[in-house]
């Protein structure tokens, strides 16, 4: 997916839940669910910011949580590197990679709002 696509899909989540990202970020509480491979790592309602501002950087979503170990986990993503994807039935917002990282498996973070 490239960034254009990732950043649409990011638009296509947050408006579906009424968060406006009209000032080109948004920084709010959602419920993260973290998966590698079939393993939930953890589920947690943490700060994630969504970046429209420097889409030619490499991050444009990082969770924010101090308790989440950065050399465990990837907290940082980029549809360059990760792909994007709304599952509009379920209302998730879903990061998904594939075997090639440092887990050596899949991994995939679902998103969702805390409150529509």
């Amino acid at each position: 997916m490239n960034l254009v696509d990732g950043t649409t899909t990011m638009k296509k989540f947050l408006s579906s839940n009424k968060i406006s990202f009209s000032a080109g970020r948004v920084l709010d509480y959602f419920n993260v669910v973290y998966f590698i491979g079939d393993d939930s790592k953890f589920n947690k309602n943490i700060q994630v910011l969504f970046d429209f501002i420097h889409t030619d950087f490499t991050r444009n979503i990082a969770l924010l949580d101090n308790e989440i170990d950065s050399e465990e986990y990837y907290i940082e993503f980029s549809s360059k590197y990760q792909s994007y994807s709304f599952d509009e039935e379920n209302n998730h917002f879903v990061i998904s990679s594939n075997s090639d990282n440092k887990y050596g498996k899949p991994y995939r973070v679902i998103i969702s709002a805390l409150s529509i």
